[in-house]
């Protein structure tokens, strides 16, 4: 995922508050298997990521756990 996709992501999920917002995109990004390498050796996930899905997002949006 890019920055831009991110900041998009952001914007889409805001109305479910600040928090829920950033726990949402961290959800999104672990589920995509992004993270950071523990090994400069290893390919950085973050930069080949794909872009969630609107189910995805759909889904984390109405989901009650993120709602605190």
């Amino acid at each position: 995922m890019t920055n831009q996709d991110l900041e998009l992501l952001y914007g889409q999920l805001l109305g479910m508050g600040h928090t829920a917002a950033l726990k949402a995109v961290y959800n999104l990004g672990y589920a995509a298997g992004a993270g950071t390498s523990v090994d400069d050796n290893l390919t950085d996930k973050t930069k080949v990521a794909s872009v969630p899905t609107v189910a995805q997002v759909k889904s984390l949006v109405n989901n009650p756990k993120l709602k605190n």
